[in-house]
Order: structure tokens, then sequence, then C-alpha cells
């Protein structure tokens, strides 16, 4: 992870810490995309917290800061990113599914996990491309061999459902496992209900509520129920 990640992922946490929910979108945002996995998650917890407008001013100053470098002659693969996820999502912009996928690709080529991850949620989804479980398993490989969690969850959520991969349930524990350890707060819930439920690993019903509760305390609702 870069120091960057860590510095952007810090700045939001104060920003969180003092109401200032905008200003900690905008650095969530930034630390995911420069590989801070809890980065994602945090912003998209963030976010239910701030008005659209807010949402989108902040957007739009991204885009002013990182239109340049990601067009240059030698784009940057961070601004590839941060503008692929406006342009993916809709914020400040219009949404562009392939201009999406086309800085995706082009960070990709730099080696940027996060464009590795980003390129296997589109394959995923069909956002862009052609829907292609198999290509976004590939993708998500990519990403977790560089320690993504990100991807590593959804390649638990792939391989427990048989999406481009065969169906096998231990191993999309272990890539639970893998990602929780690292702090994927959805990861721990995965796991918490695979451990409820005897799915992938032994069923323990103390050690699966102890982490559906660890969970629900970063507001995941399903864990709260």
């Amino acid at each position: 992870m870069e120091p960057l990640a860590r510095r952007f992922f810090r700045a939001a946490e104060v920003a969180e810490l003092d109401g200032d929910f905008p200003c900690a979108w905008y650095n969530y945002l930034l630390a995911g995309a420069h590989g801070h996995t809890s980065g994602i998650e945090a912003r998209q917890i963030v976010e239910a917290k701030i008005s659209a407008d807010e949402l989108h001013d902040r957007a739009a100053q991204l885009i002013s800061e990182h239109t340049d470098n990601a067009n240059a002659v030698d784009p940057d693969a961070n601004s590839c990113v941060v503008l692929g996820l406006l342009k993916l999502k809709g914020w400040g912009t219009d949404v562009d599914l392939p201009e999406a996928v086309r800085l995706f690709n082009i960070a990709s080529e730099k080696g940027h996990s996060v464009a590795y991850y980003n390129l296997g949620v589109v394959h995923e989804r069909g956002m862009g491309v052609e829907k292609d479980h198999k290509r976004a398993v590939q993708w998500y490989l990519r990403a977790a061999h560089e320690g993504h969690a990100g991807a590593m969850n959804n390649l638990g959520f792939c391989v427990s459902r048989g999406l481009g991969c065969a169906r096998n349930l231990e191993v999309a524990t272990n890539y639970y496992d893998e990602a929780a350890q690292k702090g994927h707060v959805i990861a721990i819930q995965n796991m918490g209900i695979g451990v409820l439920h005897g799915e992938g690993a032994p069923r323990d019903v103390q050690k699966g509520l102890e982490l559906m509760k660890k969970a629900a305390n970063f507001g995941l609702p399903l864990a709260q129920r």
C-alpha cells in the first residue's frame, strides 16, 4: 500500500471525527484509489451522511485535480482510477461506463491493483462491457495477488457461487478469511455467515455471532439484524 493511501485515510478519519463528512468522503475515495481497501468501505458509509450537492462539489474538485494527469502523454495511473470511479458512478459528471473502463484499462497497464479490482467489478456486473464472470475472476485474482482485500472478498463470492470458476465453499471461505484479516468489513460479515451456517467452515455459532457483531459495529445492515 502506498504511503499516500495511508495519509489520505488518516486525513479522512480526522475529518469524519470532526463531522466534516464531505472532506472525509473526498479523502476516503483517494485512499481507496491509492490502494487502501478500507477506504472503499469507509467512503460508502460516509456517503450516506452527505447531501447530493456536497458530493457533487467534492467530485467536481476531484475532476478538476485529476483530469490533466489522466490525459497526459504518460497518464498517471492513480488519476485514471479516480476519474474512472467518478465516471462509473456519475459523481460530478455524467455516467460514462465505456470511458470508465478505458481509464481502468490504462491504469491496469501500469500495474495498478485498484484498476485490476475495478475491471473485475465491471466484468462481473456487465458495466460498460459484456458481463463475463470468468474475466471478472481473472481480474480479481490479479488484484488479490497484489494484496487487494476487496478482490479477495469478491473472489470468495464468485467461488461460493461457481461464477466464472468451479464452486468450492472451502476455497471461498479461505478468500473471505484472507480479506477479513486485512480488515475488510464485508468479508468479516461473509465469514460470520459461513461460520454460523457451517458453510465452508465448521459450524461455530459463538464465533459466527462474534464476527457478525464486529461487522455490525462498522454499520453493515445485514450484520445488525
